[in-house]
């Protein structure tokens, strides 16, 4: 199945950011946020989290370092491209052959 290779659009859901502290935590220090989400997404990720038996905080935490990965993927991609031109189309299915072997969903 064919993958979007284009960069992703701007992330939606947060409206703004507020203060920062840094908590003591068993996870070592963390820094407490406050961020404004649209309900329905919040919603979804509150019983998402519920139903997997982690915190709300760490379903962010997990659904945060998935997108800094991505756009460090998506970032080392448009480098290459940069230095080597565009990938083939041919290269491109190679790429989705791979992930779809090692069990990448396409988006």
């Amino acid at each position: 199945m064919r993958r979007n290779h284009a960069p992703p659009p701007s992330p939606t859901g947060v409206i703004d950011s507020g203060t920062t502290a840094v908590i003591p935590s068993t996870m070592g220090n963390v820094s407490k946020k406050s961020h404004s989400f649209d309900p329905d997404l919040y919603a979804e990720l509150a019983a998402t989290a519920q139903t997997l038996g982690v915190s709300e905080s760490a379903a962010l935490a997990l659904a945060a370092e998935a997108w800094l990965r991505k756009q460090r993927g998506l970032a080392a991609v448009a480098e290459w491209e940069a230095e080597n031109g565009a990938f083939t189309e041919a290269e491109l299915a190679e790429a989705d052959r791979i992930l779809d072997s090692i069990g990448v969903p396409p988006e």
